[in-house]
C-alpha cells in the first residue's frame, strides 16, 4: 500500500485528504506544520508528499527546499497543493523542485490521477537510473574478473597520481602477470584459464584495501594503484599474495596432481615522474626483472625512494 504524507496547517483539510485518499486505497499520515512534516519524512519514509504552500513559520517552498537538499530523501516525489493559481506562483512551485501541483479546490479524481502519474513517473525514472548505472558499470568493469578494465583503471589511478603529486603523500604502483599463462591455456583449455583469471582477481581484491584501485589491463596482466602507501608496504602486500597463490590448488591434472599457479610482480613508489604512464613503465621494468630472475617473485624498482 502506497504511503502518502499530507502536510497542511489546517486540520480540516488534512481530514478531507486522509479520508478521501484512504478510500482510494492509500495509507495516509498527516502533519500540521512543515517542521513536523520533515520529521515524519524521516520517521515514516512516505512514497509521496502532498504539500500545502501557504503555511506559517515554514511555508511549502521552504519545506520543499529542505527535502531536495536531503541526501536520503532528495528525490522524494512532492505534489504542491495551492489556492494561488497565478502563473508566477505555479512556475515557482515547479522551479523549486515540485513534481506537480494541484490547485484548490480540487476533485479527488484529478488528485488521484496526478498522484498515480507522479508515482509511475518516479518508478520509471528510478528504473532508468538503475539501468544507466548498470551500463556505466559494464563500461568500466572487466567482464571476466569484475575488476576495473584498462580504461577505468588508468582514469582512476591518474586521479590518485595527481593528488599524490600535489599533496606529497606516498603512492605505489604494481603490475602483476600470471606466470606461463599460455601454458595453462594450452594444457588445461581456455575455460580453465578463465577460471584462473577469475580466481586470481578475487584473491587480489581480497588482499587490498577498499580504496586501492585494481584492474585487469591485459590478458593475464593486472595493475594496482595504492594511495598513501610506500613501495615497501606494497611489496609486503604482494609477497603475501604471491605466496598465498602458490599454495592454492587452482588447476588439477588428469592424473590428479595439481599444477601450481604463480605470479610475478613489479612495484614502484612515487618518484619525480610527471606522468602516470612513466611510473607504469618503471613498474613494468621491475616486472620484467622479476620474470628474468625466474618468475614467482616480487621486485621493487631500484633507485626509487621508498
Amino acid at each position: 500500500m502506497t504511503k502518502i504524507l499530507a502536510i497542511d496547517d489546517t486540520p480540516y483539510n488534512l481530514d478531507i485528504l486522509k479520508n478521501g485518499l484512504e478510500d482510494e486505497g492509500f495509507a495516509v499520515v498527516t502533519a500540521e506544520s512543515g517542521r513536523k512534516g520533515l520529521e515524519l519524512i524521516d520517521r515514516e519514509s512516505p512514497e509521496l508528499v502532498l504539500l500545502d504552500i501557504g503555511m506559517p513559520e515554514m511555508d511549502g517552498h521552504q519545506v520543499l527546499q529542505q527535502i531536495r537538499l536531503s541526501d536520503e530523501h532528495g528525490d522524494l516525489p512532492v505534489i504542491i497543493l495551492t489556492a494561488n493559481t497565478e502563473d508566477s506562483n505555479l512556475a515557482r512551485c515547479l522551479e523549486s523542485g515540485a513534481n506537480d501541483y494541484v490547485t484548490k479546490p480540487f476533485s479527488f479524481t484529478a488528485l488521484v490521477a496526478r498522484i498515480n502519474n507522479v508515482l509511475r513517473t518516479q518508478k520509471d525514472t528510478r528504473q532508468l537510473n538503475r539501468d544507466v548505472e548498470k551500463l556505466r558499470d559494464l563500461a568500466y568493469r572487466d567482464e571476466m574478473t569484475g575488476l576495473l578494465n584498462r580504461r577505468a583503471f588508468f582514469e582512476r589511478a591518474n586521479a590518485e597520481f595527481e593528488i599524490s603529486k600535489s599533496s606529497g603523500e606516498p603512492l605505489a604502483i604494481a603490475i602483476l602477470d600470471i606466470d606461463h599463462f599460455k601454458i595453462i591455456n594450452d594444457t588445461f583449455g581456455h575455460a580453465a584459464g578463465d577460471e584462473v583469471l577469475s580466481a586470481f582477481g578475487k584473491l587480489l581484491k581480497s588482499c587490498l584495501r577498499l580504496h586501492d584501485i585494481v584492474g585487469r589491463i591485459g590478458g593475464e596482466e593486472f595493475a594496482v594503484c595504492l594511495p598513501n602507501s610506500q613501495a615497501m608496504h606494497a611489496y609486503n602486500i604482494f609477497e603475501r599474495l604471491r605466496t598465498t597463490l602458490a599454495k592454492q590448488q587452482l588447476l588439477t591434472n588428469d592424473d590428479g596432481t595439481t599444477h601450481q599457479v604463480t605470479v610475478s610482480v613489479g612495484v614502484v613508489g612515487l618518484t619525480d615522474q610527471k606522468e602516470l604512464d612513466n611510473l607504469m613503465i618503471l613498474a613494468d621494468m621491475a616486472l620484467y626483472r622479476a620474470k628474468n630472475q625466474g618468475r614467482n617473485r616480487t621486485i621493487v624498482e631500484t633507485g626509487v625512494t621508498n
